[in-house]
């Protein structure tokens, strides 16, 4: 699985790489090393976050609608 991590590495770099190839090998080494955290903060990204009280600060928007 070092080698997963490696290429991981490797590809975060690559700005050429979709995101969600990032996230899906993330989540493939945060299971094969048996980081359950991590695992569920990437299902949440990867899959959406179930209730909006989940839902980090960092991906809450404040703004003002202009017409």
């Amino acid at each position: 699985m070092a080698g997963l991590a490696e290429e991981l590495q490797r590809e975060a770099l690559n700005e050429s790489v979709h995101i969600m190839s990032l996230l899906n090998k993330a989540k493939a080494v945060s299971v094969s090393f048996k980081e359950l955290s991590f695992s569920a903060w990437l299902d949440q990204e990867i899959n959406g976050y179930k209730s909006v009280e989940d839902i980090p600060e960092y991906r809450k928007v404040v703004g003002s609608l202009v017409c």
